[in-house]
């Protein structure tokens, strides 16, 4: 029960988190976008590791969602992609770390 309240709890923010992805990074792909909404969860001190995977599908479906709904637009071709590769690794399996490669 307390993962449920606790995936619950992070929704509106992962949805923000999203719609605020999709704004800064237009041309950007799905990967880099997921990269950055995990990043500003972990960033806003939620212990995501052990529901990392549930909340890897939340955020596909409510992408998937609010593709469908034409809440996103995307343009036929998309400029250069800004995407910064970024790595999610978990540490001692507690808290997952985010690292900006280079």
């Amino acid at each position: 029960m307390a993962t449920i309240l606790l995936i619950l709890s992070l929704l509106p923010g992962i949805v923000e988190a999203i719609k605020t992805a999709e704004t800064l990074f237009p041309g950007a792909t799905g990967p880099g976008k997921l990269n950055f909404v995990l990043g500003i969860i972990q960033d806003a001190g939620a212990d995501i590791a052990k529901v990392l995977p549930q909340i890897t599908s939340i955020i596909t479906r409510i992408v998937s969602g609010l593709n469908a709904l034409g809440i996103f637009k995307h343009a036929a071709s998309a400029p250069l992609d800004p995407y910064i590769p970024i790595v999610v690794t978990t540490v001692a399996a507690k808290n997952p770390v985010v690292q900006v490669v280079p």
